[in-house]
């Protein structure tokens, strides 16, 4: 894994929990900023940014569960993938 992700995986946890909850009806876990995106009981897909070439990044904070800290991407139909090669990055999310 180069640097620049590494530091990607560290920093951005960080920064995520800095951000303030939506004003949406929907309750999220502390901890889960209010863009995250449920796709599962108690597990999210929280937006990171852009990477260089435009596609749209995520990570999947679960409270009280362990996951993987990798970074994923969104296919055209929705679908959330570690394949960059599979990710709709062309489109604006």
């Amino acid at each position: 894994m180069n640097a620049k992700w590494m530091a990607i995986a560290l920093v951005t946890p960080a920064l995520v929990m800095g951000c303030a909850a939506s004003d949406d009806d929907q309750t999220l876990p502390e901890g889960i900023p209010g863009d995250a995106i449920p796709v599962g009981e108690n597990m999210y897909m929280v937006p990171l940014g852009r990477d260089d070439m435009g596609c749209m990044m995520y990570q999947a904070p679960a409270p009280g569960k362990l996951v993987a800290q990798v970074i994923h991407y969104r296919t055209a139909d929705g679908q959330f993938v570690r394949d960059k090669r599979k990710a709709a990055c062309m489109t604006q999310e």
